[in-house]
């Protein structure tokens, strides 16, 4: 079964969205793909490279530590990781806040369809979360070709879509609410509508700033039933 999650929200526990995948993957559940949107992008990357949990602490530490966004995430530039030894396919989302055209950074998507632009990622991780992160933080939208890119989940919520295209045949979806602002409260609310679509969905509240470590076991039945069967 090809297994597909997505990753959305703007709250702070989606800063440990990688500790959720690698719970999975201890509960018997490798997702092919991974489709991030939000902040949630961040770690997720990081894991996608094949990073030790302490590896991606210590890097995420780095960049919000930085004087600001742009330059903390500079450091992606130069982050290795034992890609050879990982099978794991990341797919960022993004939007342009003026046409609404949808913008996914993966280097394993094609399309030709004059409202969806797929841009490399590799090379481009930087770019990428930059993208995606607007407004989280009161980020403005990312300036690219002349769009002005945002999270995915401003305009459409949950990332499901980059699922669909790599042909995932079942889907989960977490999503790490704690919206501020606006145009963040509007955000997770299409994420609580749009992540219904999959086939098992998560919310996370505000108020949770660490990962909760053993959740996902505690609902191993239902994510067998739901994703594997």
């Amino acid at each position: 079964m090809k297994i597909g999650v997505a990753l959305s929200g703007s709250g702070r526990a989606g800063l440990q969205a990688h500790l959720a995948l690698m719970e999975l993957e201890e509960q018997g559940i490798r997702p092919l793909v991974v489709s991030a949107s939000g902040i949630s992008a961040l770690p997720a990357l990081l894991w996608a490279k094949g990073l030790e949990p302490k590896r991606i602490e210590e890097i995420i530490k780095e960049i919000c530590q930085a004087s600001d966004w742009k330059t903390g995430t500079q450091i992606l530039k130069k982050v290795e990781g034992p890609l050879e030894k990982t099978q794991e396919k990341i797919a960022i989302s993004c939007v342009d806040s003026v046409t609404g055209m949808t913008v996914i950074y993966g280097d394993f998507l094609r399309s030709d369809a004059w409202n969806l632009r797929v841009r490399p990622l590799k090379g481009y991780e930087d770019e990428a979360i930059m993208a995606t992160l607007s407004p989280y933080d009161s980020l403005e939208p990312l300036c690219v070709d002349g769009m002005k890119l945002c999270d995915f989940s401003v305009r459409y919520g949950c990332p499901l879509f980059s699922l669909k295209m790599a042909g995932m045949e079942r889907l989960l979806a977490l999503n790490f609410l704690g919206g501020a602002t606006p145009a963040q409260m509007a955000a997770d609310s299409l994420n609580l509508l749009t992540s219904r679509y999959a086939d098992l969905h998560y919310e996370f509240p505000k108020t949770l700033e660490n990962w909760q470590r053993g959740f996902l076991e505690s609902h191993h039945k239902e994510l067998y039933h739901k994703l594997l069967f």
